[in-house]
């Protein structure tokens, strides 16, 4: 952990990139959960919308995005057809990531912070029904999550202070969901938008 911090400050306190610029981005990002205490479970990932604003200033890209989390276990059970348990948890994520790069490429790589806004879970049962609940006791998620981020960034000047943006970035989750087992997501966001320059 020493030397992540000591790799991401070298490249922040280097010779700063020319550019700096504050927009808007919209996309979609693609989730799954996993566990090392359960290995054989192996969640369906899941889609959702995404966006926020962003900056960028120096070598430091940042922001805030809001960024839905879910994914779901299918099991077949003994009386036919399927029983899904869901969970899903919507974040205000806060990249602080380090760009490196030249002129419309650059790569992105540093810590995301996300607070907790909503978490719902959800069970169905084909030919029951289904049932779904805000998160509450031993499935109640903790308020704050630690991930470490890393992707790429195109930047293109359309002229007069217009920039559009693209970024694709993995988020690993560093941090457990729950205080009593380890759960942590894995979450690949590709956002497209556009900023301005002064």
């Amino acid at each position: 952990m020493r030397l992540l911090v000591v790799v991401l400050l070298g490249l922040l306190f280097a010779a700063p990139l020319s550019g700096q610029y504050m927009g808007v981005q919209l996309g979609m990002n693609r989730t799954t959960f996993w566990s090392p205490d359960l290995p054989m479970v192996d969640p369906d990932a899941e889609y959702h919308f995404t966006g926020g604003v962003l900056f960028q200033v120096s070598r430091l890209h940042s922001g805030l995005i809001y960024s839905p989390r879910s994914a779901s276990i299918s099991q077949a059970i003994p009386e036919g057809g399927v029983a899904v348990l869901g969970l899903g948890i919507d974040y205000l994520e806060v990249p602080l990531l380090v760009r490196y790069g030249y002129r419309r490429v650059e790569w992105l790589f540093g810590p995301m912070l996300g607070f907790k806004v909503d978490c719902d879970t959800e069970a169905s049962v084909s030919r029951i029904g289904q049932v779904s609940t805000d998160c509450e006791g031993p499935v109640d998620p903790k308020t704050f999550d630690l991930g470490l981020g890393m992707g790429i960034g195109l930047n293109f000047e359309m002229g007069f202070g217009v920039i559009v943006t693209a970024d694709a970035l993995f988020n690993v989750g560093l941090t457990s969901f729950f205080e009593e087992e380890t759960v942590k997501h894995r979450t690949l966001a590709v956002l497209t938008g556009i900023a301005l320059s002064p």
